[in-house]
């Protein structure tokens, strides 16, 4: 599924399968031949704005088709104060 965080920093996404003996791989877009990483769970170390990834599954010789997810970022809330300060 997809993942948020607010701010800039690291933010992970953990592919899961009933498929026996799986491999995932995880893809910059949905038609790369190359993955990024094989494993389950990916890591954008700094997430700085949104991004998308792919993952697929490979189990025994079946190869899912890639599934979307989204690393989403969030922009901190500000602050504002206003008025005059009298002493």
């Amino acid at each position: 599924s997809d993942v948020a965080r607010c701010g800039t920093g690291s933010l992970a996404a953990t592919a899961s399968t009933t498929s026996p003996t799986p491999t995932f791989n995880w893809y910059l877009n949905s038609n790369d031949i190359t993955p990024l990483q094989s494993g389950a769970t990916y890591t954008v170390s700094s997430l700085t704005t949104t991004a998308n990834y792919f993952v697929e599954v490979v189990s025994l010789t079946c190869v899912s088709e890639r599934k979307q997810v989204n690393f989403t970022r969030y922009e901190p809330a500000s602050v504002s104060i206003g008025g005059a300060l009298t002493l």
